[in-house]
């Protein structure tokens, strides 16, 4: 019994040492990360500010989309948000952290990017609104414009996807839902993984 006991007490023993030794560990990493950190903070906010008049800016030209798809008064809403949008600057910055983008373009450009991503945020909701709509008045070659339209612009709406994705299949065209399904898997977002598994789902469910 006296060995047991022994024995009990050094496993409790040795579980607290390396509970704490793993401590010690997690704070230190921690502690080099917040350096990090605010060494890359500090660093860009003394960053220059950088000309962003030739930035990837997302072209958002509504001649190009079919604007007269519908008559419904929530249609028309949605093209004047879009009809605003085309008027703003538009960029995807998704990828990109604050301090990144302070590091590249400058802080005195923060402001300005911030609206600009937000814009682009605005456009790609307002597209899988209106292609949702569609898709309930029947009107799907519309509807399938808007989002191969939103795909092209990089959207990672699980949404947009999903509904591009079942058009494809309701029109028996695998190419196309191969292509929509091989793009998805690059994408690097958070967005993605889910963007596939909705898209295996809608596969299953169409067979």
């Amino acid at each position: 019994m006296y060995y047991i006991n022994l024995v009990i007490i050094f496993i409790t023993f040795a579980a607290v040492l390396l509970v704490a030794r793993n401590r010690i560990i997690f704070d230190k990493k921690i502690e080099k990360n917040k350096r990090s950190f605010l060494e890359r903070e500090s660093k860009a906010n003394s960053t220059r500010k950088a000309d962003i008049s030739n930035l990837d800016y997302v072209n958002l030209s509504l001649d190009k989309l079919p604007v007269n798809a519908s008559s419904s008064d929530k249609y028309n809403s949605l093209i004047n948000e879009l009809n605003q949008l085309s008027e703003k600057r538009i960029i995807d910055l998704s990828k990109y952290s604050n301090t990144e983008l302070k590091l590249m373009y400058g802080p005195a450009n923060l402001d300005a990017l911030s609206e600009y991503d937000q814009n682009y945020l605005s456009l790609i909701r307002t597209l899988d609104s209106i292609s949702s709509l569609l898709i309930e008045e029947g009107n799907i070659s519309a509807a399938k414009e808007y989002l191969q339209y939103s795909i092209s612009i990089g959207s990672d709406l699980s949404s947009s996807y999903g509904m591009l994705g079942k058009i494809y299949l309701d029109e028996n065209d695998n190419k196309s839902f191969n292509e929509l399904e091989k793009l998805a898997s690059r994408n690097k977002t958070l967005s993605g993984p889910i963007i596939v598994n909705n898209l295996n789902n809608i596969k299953s469910a169409h067979k």
